[in-house]
């Protein structure tokens, strides 16, 4: 199976779809399968044309979606819509992670509406196809013979003597793998050598211009020398390009 592999597209649908393009994508080719390893909106302005791209890809079984902390982050916001308050909504988490402006996109909702019918915005997001349909489809993980793909990191636990080290995947509670989601996996990776022997984690969440500086590639994350490339490292692959900043998004292909 030849893997086209992508993360963080945060609602840039036409810069993702030219990334997979310019890689040779064929969305009608069966040995040809996209990986998203999370956060598909809550950015960009073109969530309704992602949601309709995905739900194409998942009739047609050419994509592996895996679940991103943006996700998490829909679903606690339509919990925390249902409290009834738009004013703490506006200034909360939600409005600065651009979650509550997906929610807006894909709904047609305005923010007046929050404070004539929270309630009413907030069951409108529930019914979107992007929360019904897609977020359910999500896995924590996916493993091929020689890869995992996740969206921050795996979950891992310390040991006193041994230092860090990666869990079990399969026996890790969805709780585990919840916060797992937040982590900086290129930190992980690199300074904490919680790796998994034999098998290369390739993740999203965390920009690769981190990890450039982080070995001494760069001198600044963002700035003159700022790398969004695909940041490889011993027993990790890195795509987070940080889209809103760069405009880009990585996209790699793996035969396995």
């Amino acid at each position: 199976m030849r893997y086209f592999v992508t993360a963080d597209p945060h609602g840039f649908f036409t810069i993702m779809h030219d990334a997979l393009i310019a890689q040779g994508f064929d969305e009608d080719n069966p040995e040809h399968k996209l990986i998203i390893c999370g956060d598909l909106m809550d950015r960009g302005k073109e969530a309704r044309k992602m949601q309709t791209y995905i739900l194409s890809l998942l009739e047609k079984d050419r994509v592996i979606l895996i679940r991103g902390n943006h996700e998490d982050l829909m679903l606690d916001m339509i919990e925390d819509m249902k409290v009834g308050d738009p004013f703490s909504l506006l200034y909360s988490h939600h409005a600065s992670n651009r979650t509550l402006d997906t929610a807006l996109q894909l709904t047609g909702a305005k923010k007046n509406e929050l404070f004539n019918d929270i309630m009413s915005v907030a069951s409108s997001t529930a019914a979107t196809l992007f929360v019904r349909k897609i977020i359910p489809k999500m896995l924590n993980f996916y493993e091929t013979e020689h890869y995992v793909f996740v969206h921050g990191w795996v979950p891992c636990g310390v040991d006193p003597k041994e230092g860090y080290f990666t869990k079990d995947l399969k026996s890790a509670t969805d709780a585990e793998w919840a916060e797992a989601r937040w982590e900086n996996g290129i930190s992980m990776a690199v300074e904490c050598g919680a790796i998994i022997p034999n098998k290369t984690i390739v993740c999203g969440h965390w920009h690769t211009s981190f990890g450039h500086k982080l070995v001494g590639k760069i001198k600044n994350e963002f700035g003159a020398d700022e790398d969004f490339s695909p940041f490889y490292a011993n027993g990790i692959i890195a795509l987070d390009a940080c889209t809103s900043h760069s405009k880009k998004i990585n996209c790699i292909v793996i035969d396995d």
